[in-house]
């Protein structure tokens, strides 16, 4: 049976189908909840529109998964519940807000199928997550920390020629991630 997966994070929504041996990616949307989000305190309506256009455009699935991560998780308690409510509206399905921890976990198991030790680091828009495996997950650290937050702080990163040094971010970096032992 095919499953399919939508990720929203905080700059991409990324759709992948799981046929029951392999994962097939299927689209990558560039929708930048965080960017907006931080500008507007709240979900852009566009943003949510877009998203809810994409996922409705692969209803002839009928095993369809949406989890939302870092930007969905600052909302307040009655932005989720209105949000969730209308997502569902809009498209008979559940919008599952994901814990950094469950993120982390997701992420480990789709990229240890194959291997018995790795270090899986997952730098997203919002957050970051890195798991130390060996036959198992050992160890976690989930940072509040993501490429969007970056980027802000080191606008000039996004330019053709960046003015800050890699010291200088690299500084900042360490002085707030925390990585497996």
């Amino acid at each position: 049976m095919e499953k399919i997966v939508v990720e929203v994070g905080s700059t991409c929504t990324k759709v992948d189908k799981y046929d029951g041996e392999k994962i097939v990616h299927l689209k990558t949307l560039p929708i930048e909840f965080k960017k907006n989000f931080k500008m507007e305190n709240k979900l852009n309506s566009d943003d949510i529109n877009k998203l809810i256009e994409l996922v409705n455009s692969f209803k002839e699935y009928k095993d369809i998964f949406v989890c939302g991560t870092s930007v969905f998780r600052q909302l307040n308690d009655i932005e989720k519940d209105e949000f969730l409510c209308f997502f569902k509206e809009k498209t008979g399905l559940e919008f599952n807000v994901i814990s950094q921890e469950q993120e982390n976990i997701y992420t480990v198991k789709g990229a240890t199928k194959v291997v018995k030790e790795a270090l899986v680091f997952v730098g997203g828009g919002g957050s970051t997550e890195i798991s130390y495996y060996n036959s198992g997950i050992k160890e976690m650290k989930n940072n509040k920390i993501g490429v969007m937050d970056i980027l802000n702080i080191f606008p000039d990163l996004a330019e053709d020629t960046a003015k800050t040094s890699l010291k200088e971010i690299m500084d900042y970096i360490e002085e707030r991630i925390e990585v497996p032992n």
